[in-house]
């Protein structure tokens, strides 16, 4: 079910809407990869042999993880329930030499 979300609730966690999807994006890509590290332990998945010996051991090694929330619904909750903190880099760690 698709639910509508104001802008302006989105904005009240944020200073502008544009800072806001910059956060969200971010915590996505967060989840997103915990949950690929999370079926690559379980399932011992090996990144480089991608070919399965039949469509049906595909099914059932990837069907636990097909009804995962999507990363974006959940930065998305937690940003709106202020679960999410953020902080600025200041001008002098961002200009210093790593």
């Amino acid at each position: 079910m698709i639910i509508t979300i104001s802008l302006n609730e989105i904005e009240k966690h944020a200073d502008n809407i544009y800072e806001a999807i910059i956060i969200l994006a971010k915590r996505a890509r967060q989840i997103n990869e915990e949950q690929k590290r999370l079926y690559q332990l379980e399932s011992d998945y090996d990144e480089g042999y991608e070919d399965y010996e039949d469509e049906q051991t595909e099914k059932i090694i990837l069907k636990p993880y097909k009804k995962l929330p999507k990363p974006t619904t959940v930065a998305l909750k937690e940003f709106l329930a202020g679960k999410i903190r953020y902080d600025y880099l200041d001008q002098q760690e961002e200009e210093a030499p790593a």
